[in-house]
């Protein structure tokens, strides 16, 4: 094992790019994005609704589709890069179109379902139906 005198005489930050710089890091070349992404969500429960909060920063409204099949629900779109400068030191950011699927449960009241969005976060309030009461008959006895 090979020891290294560590040098605290200087400042940390100064110590980290120095080590960036010794190893030609390009983060053009490290960090590539891809024409599909996924965006990112929670999902909640309170008594009388499930939320989903699905975060969609850059994404214009009329981009944003919702859709409702055989129980699923699935949040489609696309962000666009409105920047054509392919001229990028470092690129994290994802464009493109983008999905996200969700079984619905058995209770969600499908038809209606309350969307809004707001400054980059898409929230959708579902709501629930009460469970069906088991209807009792009488049966009278011959």
């Amino acid at each position: 094992m090979t020891l290294i005198k560590w040098n605290n005489n200087g400042n940390i930050f100064n110590e980290i790019d120095r080590w960036f710089n010794q190893m030609n890091y390009s983060p053009s070349i490290r960090y590539e994005s891809s024409s599909t992404w996924s965006p990112e969500f929670e999902i909640s429960e309170s008594d009388s609704m499930y939320t989903i909060n699905c975060e969609l920063p850059g994404v214009n409204k009329k981009n944003i589709s919702l859709d409702i099949t055989d129980g699923m629900l699935t949040i489609s779109g696309e962000r666009i890069n409105k920047n054509n400068d392919n001229h990028f030191h470092a690129r994290q950011l994802r464009y493109g179109k983008f999905s996200r699927s969700f079984y619905m449960p058995e209770n969600a009241k499908e038809d209606a379902i309350n969307a809004n969005f707001h400054d980059g976060m898409l929230t959708l309030e579902i709501p629930k139906q009460e469970a069906p009461k088991p209807k009792a008959k009488k049966i009278a006895i011959k």
